[in-house]
């Protein structure tokens, strides 16, 4: 970075846009904060359609685009483990970006 700042810490505070996984009402103000921020964003829940106005997908890979920044509501075996039944459902798909 030639502003002298540290490289990757631009997509922590001001990402172009983000996935909030285990997005959920009892997360609310997490998730109205996302909302109000203005920055693209969605939900992966694979209960809800939609958590207080985010719209919600099943799965990560189920995403209109691969966002910049994650938002982990869930703990990290949950992570670890819909990361490994993904892979393995498509093991050429929009994982291999991430």
């Amino acid at each position: 970075m030639g502003d002298g700042g540290v490289p990757g810490v631009r997509a922590l505070v001001f990402p172009r846009s983000l996935v909030v996984v285990g997005a959920s009402p009892r997360r609310a103000e997490i998730v109205e904060s996302v909302l109000r921020s203005g920055v693209p964003a969605w939900g992966v829940n694979a209960n809800r359609s939609d958590v207080l106005g985010l719209q919600c997908f099943p799965r990560v890979t189920d995403l209109p685009e691969l966002p910049e920044t994650a938002l982990l509501l869930v703990n990290h075996e949950r992570v670890e483990q819909a990361f490994v039944v993904e892979e393995q459902k498509h093991p050429q798909g929009k994982l291999e970006e991430i």
